[in-house]
């Protein structure tokens, strides 16, 4: 069978058809929309031939464990889990709720023209749930604890490729790879490329100011 013209060495790495990855894009707008990389579009990528990613920063552990069980519910192609480490990790930190809900950050008036202009497509609008440790940990300064916590279930799980969209993952290297899982490092400048590709990541991903998620 001929080689596919989009495939690359990425593609060799991850298991997958083409290359084309799934920004493991969590809540947005302030915590008003949950998670945009969700299960099923993660899934949905996988299935496709990419690689689906999950966007779990913002699920408290247990729940994490659910979407990444809810993926392999839909897809038995590779997927990877996106989560944001701290920049220095110091372990042991306890997690706290955020002292503020982020959906009273967004100004009243641009909540209103929001839905002056859903109104005008037809689209309802639909508030978001109450903020809990289980539907936003404290994204806000980023617990250790948190980390560590969402960190086990990744290894539990054996996911095939973890993502950290922040921070380094060189604290859990050693036990990724025990599970096989392909580890890749977004970064933001060259200090921090430098820093995860000396970790030992198995590829570091250079995002611009442009990136969302």
């Amino acid at each position: 069978m001929a080689r596919p013209v989009l495939r690359t060495d990425l593609c060799d790495l991850l298991g997958i058809e083409y290359p084309f990855l799934l920004a493991g894009m969590g809540p947005v707008a302030g915590g008003i929309v949950g998670p945009v990389a969700t299960a099923p579009l993660a899934a949905a990528i996988s299935n496709g031939g990419g690689l689906g990613v999950l966007g779990g920063s913002g699920y408290a552990p247990e729940r994490l464990r659910k979407e990444i069980n809810k993926v392999r519910g839909l897809t038995d192609k590779p997927f990877g889990v996106d989560l944001l480490l701290p920049a220095n990790y110091m372990g042991g930190a306890s997690n706290k709720p955020p002292p503020v809900d982020p959906r009273d950050l967004v100004p009243a008036e641009v909540r209103e023209g929001l839905k002056g202009i859903l109104a005008d497509l037809g689209v309802p609008w639909v508030d978001a749930p109450a903020v809990t440790t289980e539907t936003r940990p404290a994204l806000r300064g980023r617990s250790t604890g948190m980390s560590d916590a969402q960190m086990e279930v990744v290894i539990e799980e054996k996911v095939p490729v973890f993502a950290a969209g922040l921070g380094s993952p060189a604290p859990w290297l050693d036990r990724l790879r025990a599970n096989g899982t392909v580890v890749l490092s977004l970064v933001g400048n060259v200090k921090n490329a430098k820093r995860v590709a000396e970790a030992g990541v198995d590829a570091v991903v250079a995002q611009g100011t442009e990136a969302g998620g």
